[in-house]
């Protein structure tokens, strides 16, 4: 998914940059309530397969849709900034 594929349209609500998840924040940004993120770290690849085409992540071969093979304690919203400024959704940070 792409940020731009999902967008909230309630003020509100976030998308994890890493699982797709949307969460609910205060007026002041922090969570609602806390949640882990379960993600694929491994972007996604096509292999021919007898009959046509199969596409998996490449970090665990899981089909796309699948649960993803890493969690992390919280969600994060891209900040638009580096990576390493991702914000995490700790409820009281």
């Amino acid at each position: 998914f792409t940020a731009e594929e999902k967008k909230p349209k309630d003020p509100s609500c976030r998308i994890c940059c890493r699982c797709g998840t949307e969460y609910l924040v205060s007026s002041s940004g922090r969570c609602v309530r806390s949640e882990e993120c379960y993600y694929h770290w491994g972007r996604l690849r096509r292999n021919r397969v007898a009959g046509g085409w199969e596409t998996q992540y490449m970090c665990c071969s899981a089909a796309v849709g699948s649960v993803g093979c890493q969690v992390a304690k919280a969600l994060i919203q891209d900040t638009g900034l580096l990576e390493s400024h991702a914000q995490p959704c700790w409820p009281f940070c």
